[in-house]
């Protein structure tokens, strides 16, 4: 005869299996990321530090695609890449340096978005709110520029695999919150979006001649 007990017992065990692992919803992220070639988004960007209530708040547009190209606008800065070059504006100063563009510069560039999370991180643990999947990551060695995010967390949305939050801790414990929204995927952004257009106002500090 089968118990009350036993029919609990089935059915909660039922649904742990149901449950993904940190590894795979990480694997769900990357699979589904692998099939973009660009993407464009805005955002709000919100970065506390660690003794200080508040945080510093910027909002703006970030478009990207693959081969390491990217356009982040801010009211505060403009970067863009076309891969080889990367310019950095300042519209207070009109001020624009201009760099060679280096892929292991920052341990979480937008050009990595496309890559659904950078391949040195692992997934630690994940749990489960309303509305995502909560996805705890830490880099998986030391010695590497993404050694320098004591943590990582993301919000992904369980239908569609696409990450719509994150949170950013460094080894400082400073914490950058990204919030994305209007996120579009496969849109054929065009190249040129990728360059920097230099204005005659503009004053240009160019790196690339002194290295």
């Amino acid at each position: 005869m089968i118990t009350c007990a036993a029919i609990i017992s089935f059915l909660f065990a039922a649904v742990s299996v149901q449950e993904p692992t940190p590894s795979d919803v990480l694997e769900k992220i990357r699979t589904h990321y692998s099939l973009m070639n660009d993407a464009s988004a805005s955002f709000t960007q919100t970065v506390k530090m660690r003794y200080k209530k508040t945080g510093r708040q910027a909002s703006g547009t970030v478009k990207i695609k693959k081969g390491n190209k990217y356009r982040l606008e801010t009211d505060q800065q403009t970067i863009v890449t076309d891969g080889q070059t990367v310019w950095m504006y300042n519209p207070a100063s009109h001020q624009v340096l201009k760099d060679r563009y280096k892929q292991n510069r920052q341990p979480f560039s937008p050009d990595k978005f496309l890559l659904g999370l950078p391949k040195e991180f692992s997934a630690t643990h994940v749990d489960k709110d309303s509305q995502y999947y909560v996805l705890t990551l830490q880099p998986a060695k030391t010695g590497t520029p993404s050694s320098s995010i004591a943590l990582l967390k993301i919000w992904v949305n369980p239908e569609t695999w696409v990450f719509e939050k994150i949170e950013i801790t460094d080894a400082n414990n400073t914490a950058t919150m990204i919030v994305l929204a209007n996120i579009e995927f496969n849109k054929g952004i065009l190249d040129k979006a990728f360059q920097f257009e230099i204005l005659p106002e503009m004053k240009v500090v160019d790196l690339t001649a002194i290295q």
